[in-house]
């Protein structure tokens, strides 16, 4: 991770970087305690003049496409489109920073009244409308793989993460069913290829005063089908809530000229979902100091989950509830260790500290000790029953279910099991992993899926 801002030496840095790029006189920065790169707001002095800017690592947090570059190319790409982006001031690639416009607002709706919320939600629609209607090959864009067949524009993209997880998590019978589901109900015809953005939605775009003025975090385009971004809106909407989805896909139809295909959307969903839970198999195998960790981390549990439930419907496959008995406490020395570093961090570190960034980290080092100590009561009850459903499942016995999970994952790909029965194995997974992971979902361990 970066220096923190209040690093004299890093402090220094900007300074000079902001007098060299922008001509600065004066140079405040504070650092931005939100999101999983390390960002800095920095505002500029320049003579009679304020300017803005943001300053944050041009790396994303997994590097799933590798090229710390790539983003801020497709933002300079839309610079002169009709899509709102921030402007582009000044790259340090020896550093990994870009100094962007930081444009006035929020991508906080909550303290619009709902007219105005509507008003601006719907406005976001007819943004991305718009960038759907932009032909890709008249943009600056980095390299990017172009789909040539409809099934491409379904997998091309999907394929790299599920190279990626294979790379760096361990093998995952929702992201390999997921993957394969998606692969068999790939589209059989695409309009048009899009620019993709990826990740889009609720909490990726900044309104002002009730208007959007930018559409930020574009580290996830690619080249592919626009019933994708569709499926983000809906992955984000299950964390940031965005209204009607019914009225924002007829406002993005009517603007687009596209359908409104509820099919096509979901396929895009699933695909999303699906790759907010490879992100965070690939936090939970490489670890991550940032603030955001147990948000990333859960995120496995609470999008497996709604990735299962959404096929389960689909597939008309019912689900009865887990029964998981809790260990008692056996005053191990594990047990007596986490309760200490708990009361620490609750009693005596977090009343202590004064600095955004220094609470945010405590609190989520806190949420994290609290995860662990869930993971004591029920661990060895998750385990149990994880190999004992492998094993009715597998028709073999496995010591560890992890292997027998690797086993049902190749298995899936030779198309060797039941669907439906394998369906079931992982409505009863993705719920234990709920009440595994319940310190971190807080009330998304109960999130339903959304309906339009």
């Amino acid at each position: 991770m970066l220096s923190r801002s209040d690093d004299a030496d890093f402090e220094a840095f900007l300074h000079e970087w902001m007098r060299e790029t922008l001509g600065a006189d004066e140079v405040s920065v504070q650092p931005i305690v939100a999101g999983t790169r390390s960002s800095w707001s920095v505002d500029v002095t320049r003579g009679d003049d304020l300017v803005p800017v943001i300053v944050r690592r041009t790396r994303d947090t997994l590097q799933v496409y590798g090229d710390e570059s790539r983003e801020t190319q497709i933002y300079r790409a839309l610079a002169h489109t009709p899509v709102p982006v921030p402007d582009i001031y000044a790259v340090d690639t020896e550093r990994g920073l870009v100094a962007a416009q930081r444009v006035a607002g929020t991508d906080d709706l909550s303290g619009l009244d709902p007219a105005t919320r509507e008003a601006v939600s719907d406005e976001l629609m007819r943004h991305i409308a718009a960038l759907h209607a932009l032909d890709p090959t008249a943009l600056e864009l980095p390299p990017m793989p172009v789909p040539t067949t409809a099934q491409e524009h379904a997998t091309l993209d999907l394929d790299h993460w599920l190279r990626f997880h294979a790379a760096n998590a361990p093998a995952n019978p929702v992201v390999t069913f997921a993957g394969e589901w998606l692969r068999r109900n790939a589209p059989n015809d695409v309009d048009r290829t899009v620019l993709v953005q990826g990740d889009t939605g609720p909490g990726n775009f900044v309104q002002h005063e009730g208007r959007v003025t930018a559409v930020v975090d574009w580290e996830l385009s690619h080249l592919g089908d626009p019933y994708e971004d569709l499926g983000w809106v809906v992955a984000r909407a299950l964390l940031f809530p965005f209204g009607n989805l019914t009225r924002r896909f007829e406002v993005y139809s009517e603007a687009s000229g596209l359908p409104f295909d509820r099919a096509r959307i979901w396929h895009g969903a699933v695909s999303a979902m699906l790759k907010i839970l490879i992100a965070g198999d690939v936090v939970r195998a490489r670890g991550h100091d940032d603030p955001q960790y147990p948000i990333m981390v859960s995120g496995p549990a609470f999008h497996g989950r709604l990735v299962i439930d959404a096929l389960r419907e689909l597939a008309g496959v019912e689900q009865g509830p887990v029964s998981l008995e809790p260990q008692p406490d056996t005053g191990s020395e594990r047990e007596g260790s986490l309760a200490f570093i708990r009361t620490t961090l609750r009693e005596r570190l977090l009343p202590s500290l004064s600095d955004p960034y220094q609470i945010a980290q405590a609190k989520a080092a806190l949420r994290t000790v609290r995860h662990l100590q869930q993971g004591e009561r029920y661990d060895a009850a998750i385990e149990d029953q994880e190999r004992r459903d492998l094993a009715s499942l597998l028709g073999e016995d496995m010591s560890v279910a992890a292997d027998g999970r690797k086993e049902l994952c190749e298995r899936i790909r030779a198309d060797t099991v039941d669907t439906n029965t394998v369906l079931s194995y992982l409505g009863r997974h993705v719920q234990r992993e709920t009440v595994r992971m319940a310190e971190l979902l807080g009330p998304m361990a109960t999130t339903p899926l959304p309906r339009f």
